[in-house]
């Protein structure tokens, strides 16, 4: 005991010695570890996605992979029937529960009415399959009838001032449609959760199970609850065996039996199953968009586990550098008896004293940066100590480690000094012998080239996103969401909008491109419906005005005419769709589809408009159709105006001037706001990684003083008789400077291969994408060059500045 008091002293001693030496490096080391720290709780609560499901192991979903003739439709939906049909005819199933995401809802409860986001239909079973804790109600039966409501803890606060059975048999008017009675009260669900519900309508309202072609419309999202022991090839095997017996003799009766080649390997007609705990980071399916994304945790943590390496880098050189102010105490040491497992021990306990030092300061750092952080990736994480079981001895077990990998290289540096060389001077070879330094620097220069490359590809993709030619004009497009609560009023709220001054024109309809869902039809080149003649396209009903509101441009045929009776039925094709298509001219051409009760419809071609992008450049444009259909799900509305605020003003007094609407939240956005929404998670995540690079890189700077500090320490003597020899400032400073530069070029060849590569990677997630120019890895090695010019200026300057005489004083 006495012995560990002893070092302890002795190491507080020589850290309160050396003061600057050890602020920057406990600080540094602190800074790592706080990034680190932070960068370790996002990772970890990305992972945590759904985890709190108590049976998540066994919960799977089933998506839809359907092509046709080289035509896709891969999504998150099933037929309405698998759920039931799973659990009942297949033993690797032992429950399902189906949801209908709905979105948006109006919730009225008094005078009050509000939109309300978080809403879902789901079957009875949903609380049997997920672990949604009741705090009133039964869960056995809350969903069982028609109109029954499940409202989250907070909702039941807001709407009734309470969370107890005594809100149970309450009604909530929804949609300026119907009664909905409260039949249970859940606990919030995390945050962690692939999707929200504060309203859950049973999905029994709806009757889809006996439309006689269920199995070929998908409509639901279906999850699956395994018996213990079953897999998820079983399930997968139990997926292939229903399509064979259920879906695949309803497209034989589609087509009368005539299938052709529509069942061949060219076409595609699976289900698959994806476990519960993976949608969050690998699915990224059309209609999903608050997704995280397993390679941002990938990057993320080898971004830590860098900045880590790079702290204790730092350590290690900053140690080294002042080898000659430590050098002839352990001379003297040596000669006074200490043994050198007695040095190596007392660095170690340096070491590690200083690493729970930095922990501590990481600590408080990783606190007060907590709130911007989670403010910064849209995060809820917390230090929880108590509740987190593996935080406690992550800290301890990264502080050891840290500690004996930080001192480790210095302990058995120092101790090796040999007394009598010491004595004379002589110690070391110089600062060109240390290829170990010099291998830590170009380790440094790597990660820093690397992240910067990464900064300027994201940004530079970000700005082509934001930039490129998708189709359409979102400027001065104004958006008025809850329409459809006009119900019969909607077309005539949009003719009073059309006459405002500063309205140029207006389009209704859900389907805007900024929406990032898809819904497709199978329709046919021939009447007779035949297989080999079936595409599947994108349909959006939209009205007469959509294109020339949202500024398409029609390459041939015509826009929808309201007042030509033949347009009413007839449709516009996008340029996908007419390549899809094969037509040489395809105006005038007529393409089909087949209607519930067995009617085939003819569709004539009436235009086609230049390609669009809808949802993200994630996803690549798909064959789209555009047909009229009354449609009142938002008012898109081009303006052009000096008084935004005095016609948005004019606009809502326009709304709420109807029957009922008085009351009616009056919710509007402009387009572009809704298209920078769309790409929010990554302009997030790419700040986030400008963020932790831009740590990095000043971590790195910290090392890089620590170099050019032991250099100039080396060659001392030598820079002392270059002066005498009429050697300028400038010319000891390119001395200094040369052989980092050198470095520099040898980090930019290991860096650029790779962060192309890396980077290749990222870009790929798009399907429109920027290209990697040769001038990107030009740029990050003169950043770095110019970062290293900057941080060894001031220590090669000081160098450079001081007299000879002191230098050489002992010669």
């Amino acid at each position: 005991m006495r012995m560990i008091r002893s070092y302890l002293t002795l190491v507080l001693r020589g850290l309160y010695r050396d003061k600057s030496y050890s602020f920057i490096n406990i600080f540094g080391l602190a800074m790592g570890l706080s990034v680190c720290l932070l960068i370790t709780l996002y990772v970890m609560d990305e992972l945590s996605y759904d985890r709190f499901n108590e049976k998540s192991a066994r919960i799977f979903r089933i998506n839809g992979d359907i092509s046709v003739h080289g035509n896709g439709a891969n999504d998150i939906y099933s037929p309405a029937p698998m759920g039931a049909t799973l659990a009942h005819e297949y033993p690797a199933v032992e429950n399902y529960t189906r949801i209908i995401d709905v979105r948006d809802i109006l919730v009225k409860n008094g005078n009050t009415t509000i939109i309300e986001p978080d809403c879902i239909l789901a079957d009875s079973t949903l609380f049997d399959v997920f672990t949604l804790p009741f705090v009133a109600g039964d869960p056995h039966t809350a969903l069982l009838r028609p109109f029954d409501m499940v409202i989250s803890e907070s909702a039941a606060k807001k709407y009734f001032h309470s969370a107890s059975t005594d809100v149970l048999g309450k009604t909530l008017h929804v949609n300026n449609e119907s009664d909905y009675r409260i039949t249970g009260i859940i606990k919030d669900m995390p945050k962690q959760s692939h999707f929200r519900a504060n309203f859950i309508r049973s999905i029994a309202e709806l009757n889809y199970d006996r439309q006689p072609d269920a199995w070929l419309n998908n409509g639901f999202i279906t999850y699956v609850l395994l018996r213990p022991g079953a897999t998820q090839s079983n399930l997968d095997h139990s997926l292939t065996q229903l399509t064979k017996k259920y879906i695949i003799p309803g497209i034989q009766d589609l087509f009368n039996g005539q299938t052709g080649d529509l069942l061949d390997k060219k076409n595609r007609f699976n289900y698959y199953s994806i476990p519960l705990t993976r949608i969050h980071l690998w699915s990224h399916l059309p209609s999903e968009t608050g997704n995280g994304n397993s390679l941002y945790v990938y990057i993320f943590t080898i971004i830590a586990a860098f900045i880590l390496l790079i702290a204790c880098v730092n350590f290690m050189n900053l140690s080294t550098a002042r080898s000659a102010r430590r050098a002839k105490e352990v001379g003297i040491r040596k000669v006074l008896g200490s043994l050198r497992s007695e040095l190596i021990t007392r660095f170690l306990t340096e070491s590690l004293l200083t690493s729970v030092l930095a922990m501590l300061i990481a600590l408080v750092l990783a606190i007060l940066l907590l709130p911007g952080f989670n403010r910064l990736a849209d995060k809820q994480i917390t230090f929880s100590f108590l509740t987190e079981g593996w935080l406690l001895p992550y800290l301890l077990g990264i502080t050891l480690i840290v500690g004996l990998l930080a001192g480790l290289y210095p302990a058995f540096f120092l101790s090796a000094f040999m007394p009598q060389r010491v004595m004379k001077g002589n110690f070391s070879a110089g600062f060109r012998s240390g290829w170990l330094r010099n291998a830590l620097v170009v380790f440094q220069f790597t990660i820093a080239i690397i992240l910067i490359i990464g900064t300027m590809v994201i940004y530079r993709q970000l700005d082509y996103v934001r930039h490129k030619d998708i189709g359409y004009n979102r400027e001065q497009i104004l958006i008025v969401r809850n329409t459809y609560s006009l119900w019969t009023h909607a077309k005539n709220f949009q003719k009073e909008v059309e006459h405002l001054p500063g309205v140029l024109g207006t389009t209704m309809t859900f389907f805007l491109p900024t929406y990032s869902g898809s819904m497709s039809s199978v329709y046919y080149k021939d009447a007779a419906l035949s297989a080999d003649q079936t595409v599947l396209l994108s349909d959006w009903p939209v009205d007469a005005n959509y294109i020339s509101v949202l500024g398409m441009k029609m390459l041939d045929g015509h826009n929808f005419e309201p007042g030509n009776p033949t347009d009413s039925s007839g449709v516009i094709i996008n340029e996908t769709a007419s390549n899809l298509l094969g037509y040489n001219n395809p105006i005038g051409a007529t393409i089909y589809d087949r209607q519930y009760d067995g009617r085939v419809v003819p569709h004539k071609i009436l235009g086609v408009v230049k390609d669009f992008n809808s949802g993200t450049l994630h996803s690549k444009i798909p064959p789209m159709m555009l047909h009229l259909a009354e449609e009142r799900g938002s008012l898109a509305i081009r303006v052009k105006t000096t008084d935004m605020p005095g016609l948005i003003a004019h606009i809502e007094k326009a709304f709420r001037a109807w029957d009922k609407m008085s009351d009616q939240p009056f919710p509007y956005e402009f387009m572009d706001q809704a298209f920078n929404r769309l790409y929010r998670a990554d302009q997030r995540t790419g700040t986030l990684f400008c963020v932790f690079a831009a740590f990095a890189i000043c971590i790195g700077c910290l090392g890089l003083f620590g170099l050019v500090s032991y250099a100039a320490e080396q060659r001392t003597k030598e820079i002392g008789i270059r002066k005498v020899l009429g050697a300028s400032t400038g010319n000891i400073l390119g001395m200094l400077s040369k052989e980092f530069m050198l470095l520099i070029v040898l980090s930019s060849a290991i860096a650029c291969p790779i962060a192309g590569w890396g980077m290749d990677k990222w870009l790929d997630d798009f399907a429109y994408r920027t290209d990697i120019s040769w001038w990107i890895f030009a740029a990050a090695g003169g950043m770095a060059a110019l970062i290293t010019v900057f941080t060894i200026g001031l220590q090669a300057l000081r160098a450079a500045r001081t007299k000879p005489i002191t230098s050489l004083r002992n010669e």
